[in-house]
């Protein structure tokens, strides 16, 4: 679910943080200042997509289950944890699963619009589609993988 507003981008989204985390809901909004805030149960992050070295681009790998993630690599975010003092992070990898392709291009390119002209893509997009092909009354005969690279 997402909604644009006068503020920016707001919605409820899937969100992956760290080296090996699963993904949670979280309530993400995108300011029109370039202020990434991404609200999860137990922390919130904020990150300024307007600083020099964030990066903005599809995951490097595939997640499993979600295939419309946006991989941001946040430059010294801010990070409140429930129950203790707010700090601050070197840099921080934040993948955000739009759930379907209209929302995945709305978020992409209203981030990369937040980033600038410095933004540079983390990684080519890539999508895997799985169909098979049969004439009627018969089975399934072949099956197909069909890989995009854009």
């Amino acid at each position: 679910m997402v909604s644009a507003e006068s503020a920016g981008l707001r919605g409820t989204l899937q969100c992956q943080t760290g080296l090996f985390g699963s993904f949670e809901p979280a309530r993400v909004e995108l300011s029109r200042a370039g202020i990434l805030t991404v609200e999860l149960a137990q922390s919130t992050i904020t990150a300024d997509l307007t600083k020099r070295g964030v990066k903005i681009g599809e995951p490097k790998a595939p997640r499993p289950g979600h295939p419309f993630c946006v991989r941001v690599d946040a430059v010294n975010p801010s990070i409140s944890v429930v129950n203790r003092r707010a700090s601050t992070a070197q840099s921080r990898k934040i993948i955000l699963d739009m759930t379907n392709a209209t929302d995945h291009q709305r978020w992409l390119e209203a981030m990369r619009q937040a980033v600038g002209s410095d933004a540079t893509s983390a990684a080519k997009l890539h999508r895997v589609f799985t169909f098979a092909v049969s004439r009627l009354f018969d089975p399934p005969l072949l099956s197909k993988q069909c890989r995009t690279h854009m």
